[in-house]
Protein backbone atom coordinates (compact mmCIF):
# COMPACT_ATOMS: atom_id res chain seq x y z
CA UNK A 1 0.00 0.00 0.00
CA UNK A 2 1.33 3.43 -0.84
CA UNK A 3 1.98 5.70 2.08
CA UNK A 4 0.42 9.11 1.67
CA UNK A 5 -1.69 11.66 3.47
CA UNK A 6 -4.84 10.33 1.83
CA UNK A 7 -7.58 9.13 4.20
CA UNK A 8 -7.65 5.44 5.00
CA UNK A 9 -10.32 3.61 3.03
CA UNK A 10 -11.95 0.28 3.74
CA UNK A 11 -10.22 -1.30 0.76
CA UNK A 12 -6.86 -0.53 2.36
CA UNK A 13 -7.51 -3.09 5.08
CA UNK A 14 -6.10 -6.58 4.77
CA UNK A 15 -7.33 -9.46 6.91
CA UNK A 16 -6.02 -12.97 7.22
CA UNK A 17 -8.40 -15.13 9.19
CA UNK A 18 -6.02 -17.70 10.59
CA UNK A 19 -8.66 -20.23 11.53
CA UNK A 20 -9.56 -23.87 10.81
CA UNK A 21 -12.58 -22.94 8.72
CA UNK A 22 -13.89 -26.44 8.14
CA UNK A 23 -15.61 -26.54 11.52
CA UNK A 24 -15.95 -22.85 12.34
CA UNK A 25 -18.71 -20.30 12.02
CA UNK A 26 -18.06 -16.56 12.09
CA UNK A 27 -21.21 -14.90 13.45
CA UNK A 28 -21.45 -11.11 13.21
CA UNK A 29 -23.96 -9.22 15.35
CA UNK A 30 -24.35 -5.70 13.99
CA UNK A 31 -25.84 -2.67 15.68
CA UNK A 32 -27.91 -0.93 12.97
CA UNK A 33 -29.57 1.67 15.20
CA UNK A 34 -29.87 5.36 14.39
CA UNK A 35 -26.79 6.27 16.43
CA UNK A 36 -24.71 4.13 14.06
CA UNK A 37 -25.83 6.34 11.17
CA UNK A 38 -23.99 9.34 12.56
CA UNK A 39 -20.39 9.97 11.49
CA UNK A 40 -20.66 7.11 8.97
CA UNK A 41 -20.28 4.47 11.69
CA UNK A 42 -22.65 2.02 10.04
CA UNK A 43 -20.91 2.48 6.70
CA UNK A 44 -17.59 1.67 8.34
CA UNK A 45 -19.11 -1.37 10.04
CA UNK A 46 -20.47 -2.57 6.70
CA UNK A 47 -17.01 -2.13 5.21
CA UNK A 48 -15.61 -4.37 7.92
CA UNK A 49 -18.36 -6.92 7.27
CA UNK A 50 -17.46 -6.84 3.58
CA UNK A 51 -13.80 -7.57 4.26
CA UNK A 52 -14.61 -10.43 6.63
CA UNK A 53 -17.18 -11.88 4.22
CA UNK A 54 -14.63 -11.91 1.41
CA UNK A 55 -12.02 -13.66 3.53
CA UNK A 56 -14.47 -16.23 4.85
CA UNK A 57 -15.63 -16.96 1.30
CA UNK A 58 -12.04 -17.22 0.11
CA UNK A 59 -11.34 -19.86 2.75
CA UNK A 60 -14.69 -21.60 2.18
CA UNK A 61 -15.81 -20.82 5.70
CA UNK A 62 -19.25 -20.21 7.18
CA UNK A 63 -20.62 -16.75 7.92
CA UNK A 64 -23.81 -15.63 9.65
CA UNK A 65 -24.84 -11.99 10.05
CA UNK A 66 -27.55 -10.73 12.42
CA UNK A 67 -28.63 -7.11 12.66
CA UNK A 68 -30.65 -5.33 15.32
CA UNK A 69 -32.46 -1.99 15.22
CA UNK A 70 -35.81 -0.37 15.95
CA UNK A 71 -36.93 -2.93 18.56
CA UNK A 72 -36.27 -5.96 16.40
CA UNK A 73 -33.50 -8.27 15.21
CA UNK A 74 -33.22 -10.21 11.97
CA UNK A 75 -30.88 -12.62 10.25
CA UNK A 76 -29.24 -10.79 7.37
CA UNK A 77 -27.20 -13.72 6.10
CA UNK A 78 -27.44 -17.42 6.94
CA UNK A 79 -24.42 -19.75 6.78
CA UNK A 80 -26.04 -21.84 4.04
CA UNK A 81 -26.92 -18.77 1.99
CA UNK A 82 -24.49 -18.71 -0.93
CA UNK A 83 -23.80 -15.05 -1.59
CA UNK A 84 -21.25 -15.75 -4.30
CA UNK A 85 -19.76 -12.57 -5.64
CA UNK A 86 -23.00 -10.68 -5.04
CA UNK A 87 -22.37 -8.52 -1.97
CA UNK A 88 -25.39 -6.24 -2.35
CA UNK A 89 -26.87 -7.75 0.81
CA UNK A 90 -24.16 -5.86 2.73
CA UNK A 91 -24.74 -2.54 0.98
CA UNK A 92 -28.49 -2.93 1.53
CA UNK A 93 -28.22 -3.21 5.33
CA UNK A 94 -30.47 -0.46 6.67
CA UNK A 95 -30.12 1.59 9.85
CA UNK A 96 -32.39 3.57 12.14
CA UNK A 97 -34.42 3.41 15.31
CA UNK A 98 -33.52 2.37 18.82
CA UNK A 99 -30.76 -0.03 19.96
CA UNK A 100 -32.45 -3.31 21.00
CA UNK A 101 -29.29 -5.12 22.08
CA UNK A 102 -31.27 -7.67 24.08
CA UNK A 103 -33.32 -8.56 20.98
CA UNK A 104 -30.13 -9.08 19.04
CA UNK A 105 -28.68 -11.29 21.75
CA UNK A 106 -31.87 -13.37 21.98
CA UNK A 107 -31.98 -13.82 18.20
CA UNK A 108 -28.30 -14.79 18.12
CA UNK A 109 -28.64 -17.30 20.93
CA UNK A 110 -31.69 -18.94 19.34
CA UNK A 111 -29.97 -19.12 15.99
CA UNK A 112 -26.78 -20.63 17.44
CA UNK A 113 -28.74 -23.21 19.41
CA UNK A 114 -30.51 -24.39 16.26
CA UNK A 115 -27.36 -24.35 14.18
CA UNK A 116 -25.27 -26.24 16.72
CA UNK A 117 -27.95 -28.92 17.04
CA UNK A 118 -27.53 -29.46 13.31
CA UNK A 119 -23.73 -29.16 13.40
CA UNK A 120 -22.63 -30.09 16.93
CA UNK A 121 -18.94 -30.11 16.00
CA UNK A 122 -18.97 -26.45 14.91
CA UNK A 123 -16.94 -23.79 16.73
CA UNK A 124 -18.37 -20.26 16.80
CA UNK A 125 -16.62 -16.91 16.87
CA UNK A 126 -19.10 -14.15 17.74
CA UNK A 127 -18.34 -10.54 16.83
CA UNK A 128 -20.41 -7.60 18.09
CA UNK A 129 -20.10 -4.37 16.09
CA UNK A 130 -21.64 -1.46 18.03
CA UNK A 131 -21.15 2.08 19.25
CA UNK A 132 -22.48 1.12 22.68
CA UNK A 133 -25.49 3.42 22.70
CA UNK A 134 -27.70 0.84 24.37
CA UNK A 135 -29.52 1.31 27.66
CA UNK A 136 -28.51 -1.77 29.64
CA UNK A 137 -25.66 -4.25 29.61
CA UNK A 138 -26.83 -7.74 28.70
CA UNK A 139 -25.22 -11.11 29.27
CA UNK A 140 -23.50 -12.59 26.26
CA UNK A 141 -25.31 -15.04 23.99
CA UNK A 142 -24.65 -18.69 24.71
CA UNK A 143 -23.19 -20.91 22.03
CA UNK A 144 -19.94 -19.19 21.04
CA UNK A 145 -16.44 -20.15 22.05
CA UNK A 146 -14.83 -16.78 21.37
CA UNK A 147 -16.27 -13.26 21.71
CA UNK A 148 -15.03 -10.04 20.12
CA UNK A 149 -16.43 -6.53 20.58
CA UNK A 150 -15.56 -3.83 18.04
CA UNK A 151 -16.38 -0.39 19.45
CA UNK A 152 -17.49 2.25 16.94
CA UNK A 153 -18.16 4.96 19.52
CA UNK A 154 -16.45 8.17 18.43
CA UNK A 155 -18.88 10.74 19.84
CA UNK A 156 -17.65 13.74 21.77
CA UNK A 157 -19.42 12.47 24.90
CA UNK A 158 -18.44 8.83 25.33
CA UNK A 159 -20.36 6.34 27.42
CA UNK A 160 -17.79 3.52 27.07
CA UNK A 161 -20.55 0.92 27.29
CA UNK A 162 -19.07 -1.25 24.55
CA UNK A 163 -15.89 -1.57 26.62
CA UNK A 164 -17.95 -2.39 29.71
CA UNK A 165 -19.88 -5.00 27.75
CA UNK A 166 -16.65 -6.57 26.51
CA UNK A 167 -15.47 -6.89 30.10
CA UNK A 168 -18.78 -8.45 31.12
CA UNK A 169 -18.61 -10.88 28.19
CA UNK A 170 -14.92 -11.62 28.81
CA UNK A 171 -14.51 -10.66 25.17
CA UNK A 172 -11.59 -9.26 23.27
CA UNK A 173 -12.12 -5.53 22.79
CA UNK A 174 -10.98 -3.23 20.03
CA UNK A 175 -11.88 0.29 19.04
CA UNK A 176 -12.86 0.57 15.40
CA UNK A 177 -10.36 3.41 15.01
CA UNK A 178 -7.59 0.98 15.93
CA UNK A 179 -8.85 -1.52 13.39
CA UNK A 180 -8.62 1.07 10.62
CA UNK A 181 -5.33 2.44 11.93
CA UNK A 182 -3.90 -1.06 11.62
CA UNK A 183 -4.66 -0.82 7.93
CA UNK A 184 -1.86 1.75 7.75
CA UNK A 185 0.57 -1.08 8.44
CA UNK A 186 0.01 -2.10 4.86
CA UNK A 187 1.45 -5.59 4.53
CA UNK A 188 0.98 -6.48 8.21
CA UNK A 189 -1.99 -8.88 8.45
CA UNK A 190 -4.58 -8.81 11.18
CA UNK A 191 -4.54 -12.27 12.73
CA UNK A 192 -7.80 -13.44 14.20
CA UNK A 193 -7.34 -16.53 16.30
CA UNK A 194 -9.15 -17.75 19.39
CA UNK A 195 -5.87 -18.29 21.26
CA UNK A 196 -4.43 -14.89 20.37
CA UNK A 197 -5.22 -11.87 22.53
CA UNK A 198 -4.94 -9.55 19.55
CA UNK A 199 -7.26 -6.89 20.94
CA UNK A 200 -5.15 -4.63 23.08
CA UNK A 201 -7.75 -2.10 24.12
CA UNK A 202 -8.67 -3.62 27.49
Amino acid sequence: MQKSNQPLLVQHLHYRLCLPFANRLICLLIDCSSSMLSRNKLSLAKGLVLQIARQVRQHRGKLAVIGFRNDQASILKRPDQHAGLDEHWIYNIQGGGATPLRKGIEMTEQFLQRYKRQFPEITVDLWLLTDGRFRDLSVRPKGAGHYIVIDFEDDRIRLAKARQLAQLWKANYWRSADVFEMGNLGSAPLFLHEKTNFLKGM
